[in-house]
């Protein structure tokens, strides 16, 4: 998933995140992601490493089990 902001493709631009999330928001996300099944979680557009720092974060600590 990208960091939850849209891409204007009119514009060319991207545009602000409807739900507002942040990279620790992103992070808490990822942990439900993986209580639902996923196997593999990361990032793409917009991402950044602190988005995927917290992410491992979160997966590594007893809240992800």
């Amino acid at each position: 998933p990208n960091s939850g902001e849209d891409w204007d493709g009119e514009k060319r631009v991207w545009v602000g995140s409807e739900w507002g999330g942040t990279p620790s928001d992103y992070a808490d996300l990822g942990v439900e992601w993986v209580k639902a099944g996923a196997v593999a979680v990361g990032g793409c557009c917009r991402t950044t490493p602190e988005h995927i720092r917290l992410l491992r974060e979160r997966l590594a600590g007893p809240s992800a089990k």
